[in-house]
């Protein structure tokens, strides 16, 4: 059985700078000085941190019986995934350095991979569409890694958008996948206190998101887009953004509960905000 993560990785804006503990296997909230909170889940297995250390210790056995001194492409890409997925439960573990390792080596056997495979056999196209979206989230998932460790913001920001060009070459302009992408870009825009380029990034997250859902808006990643949006008009100065965490609370009241950690974060902020 292979543990399967999901590829959703949405990041939000924090409000405030404190650095904030790992306490739910459905919420990752990244340390040091980064503005993320994680999402994701594991199709098939917890993610409490002991599952997380289960599917850890799971997944390193697998990639080490998996490897051979002769690898076809197909089984180089599953290594890549590997290392990818082994990043993604260190990095929601807390093991933000160790993540980072990981993610770069996801990235190195893509990259070299892609340029072993011919692009002129047809034969070889869906392979390459499928590592060329692996490097995209590979790439994502470093920039965040990154900014958590050592704050390179620069270096984080060209990961990040060299990931949302190839997710739009990939998928096209309004693809789900393409609103993840513009939403941790937003946060990395967030996080340097760029606000207008966050926004920017934000808006056509959600647009992309609306989009799809077809104007629904009973939609967690709608619900994390609408707090996002508020904290960024909030440094604004925009009235709006007490409307928009409005709205994204109400959302995340009904779809996770408002017990939940996230609810109670975005209930918290909206205290913060509103005029008194």
């Amino acid at each position: 059985m292979r543990i399967v993560i999901s590829g959703a990785r949405f990041f939000c804006a924090r409000q405030t700078g404190r650095n904030p503990s790992t306490n739910s296997g459905k919420v990752m909230r990244s340390g040091g000085n980064s503005s993320y909170i994680g999402f994701g889940r594991f199709d098939g297995l917890g993610a409490e941190k002991g599952d997380l250390q289960k599917s850890i210790e799971y997944l390193q056995g697998a990639l080490k019986a998996h490897t051979s001194v002769e690898m076809s492409p197909d089984q180089l890409r599953e290594a890549a995934r590997y290392h990818h997925d082994i990043a993604m439960c260190l990095h929601r573990d807390g093991d933000v350095k160790s993540a980072t390792v990981e993610y770069t080596h996801a990235i190195r056997v893509i990259e070299d991979l892609l340029l072993k495979l011919p692009s002129d056999d047809p034969a070889k196209n869906a392979l390459i569409k499928r590592c060329k979206f692996d490097l995209s989230s590979a790439l994502s998932g470093l920039s965040v890694a990154l900014a958590d460790t050592n704050g390179k913001d620069i270096e984080c920001l060209e990961y990040s958008l060299k990931a949302l060009e190839i997710r739009k070459t990939l998928m096209g302009p309004n693809h789900p996948s393409v609103a993840e992408c513009l939403n941790n870009l937003g946060s990395l825009y967030f996080r340097q206190e760029n606000f207008n380029k966050a926004a920017e990034m934000y808006q056509e997250s959600l647009r992309i998101l609306l989009t799809k859902t077809q104007g629904k808006e009973e939609n967690k990643y709608v619900a994390l887009a609408y707090y996002n949006i508020g904290l960024t008009y909030n440094k604004l100065g925009i009235k709006k953004g007490v409307d928009a965490i409005h709205k994204a609370l109400l959302i995340a009241d009904h779809i996770w509960g408002p017990d939940h950690d996230q609810t109670i974060q975005i209930r918290t902020t909206l205290e913060q905000v509103k005029p008194s």
